[in-house]
């Protein structure tokens, strides 16, 4: 079943591909990422590939996490394992938000500010108490979904950060690629998410897929990374 609504002055159309539920996905799970232990080191199932000096900044102070500024580039997600008030001067940068290798950044600048523009106080799950520590995070870092074009595939999306695509009044907040690595070259690109996650109590929340940004279809999230 599906139907479409009219949108925009260009005429494009959005398809909503929800019909009955997806065969494989029947609930989204929900990730947390710590790279850091309770007490502050490394956690065993992540491994340090390299160490480098840069300078760092807090865009989620609520989950110490953040990008690095590197000699040869910008490192994104990477995670605090202290608050500003026991800054230990090291981040641990993440390859893709559902990965294990890090990059650790040791850095003598720290700074910090809320840069998500989405309302957390109206993004919250239907259904959430008070006390989930999610419930008024807006974006993932990263999100897997069911291909709407192909429901036996799935691919994963990681953060856009910067300019991006817009399709009226929605924007290109996550890439996604045909790999599990999503710092691989843009000619692996497959398309972008659009928007923010659906959250839905007891069903698989949903997001806005397209492969040029000329029409959106909703995938299915099987999995995000907090």
């Amino acid at each position: 079943m599906s139907s479409t609504l009219a949108t925009g002055a260009a005429g494009s159309a959005i398809n909503w591909m929800i019909g009955d539920p997806p065969p494989k996905v029947r609930a989204t799970e929900t990730r947390l990422i710590s790279p850091y232990d309770l007490g502050g080191d490394l956690g065993v199932k992540y491994h340090a590939i390299s160490e480098s000096q840069g300078t760092c900044h807090v865009d989620r102070p609520e989950r110490n996490i953040g990008r690095c500024f590197v000699k040869d580039g910008v490192l994104v997600p990477c995670w605090f394992p202290s608050s500003l008030e026991d800054d230990r001067g090291e981040a641990a940068c993440l390859s893709a938000p559902w990965g294990h290798d890090v990059r650790i950044v040791h850095y003598s600048q720290r700074d910090e500010g809320w840069i998500d523009t989405g309302d957390r106080n109206e993004d919250q799950m239907e259904g959430a108490s008070d006390e989930d520590p999610l419930r008024k995070v807006t974006y993932p870092e990263g999100i897997e979904i069911q291909d709407p074009r192909d429901r036996s595939k799935f691919m994963r999306c990681s953060v856009i950060y910067g300019a991006g695509v817009w399709f009226t009044s929605l924007r290109a907040n996550y890439l996604c690629h045909d790999s599990d690595d999503s710092r691989t070259d843009f000619a692996t690109n497959v398309g972008y998410l659009f928007g923010k996650p659906e959250k839905r109590k007891g069903s698989p929340w949903l997001i806005f897929f397209s492969m040029d940004g000329s029409e959106l279809s909703k995938a299915a999230i099987k999995t995000v990374w907090y």
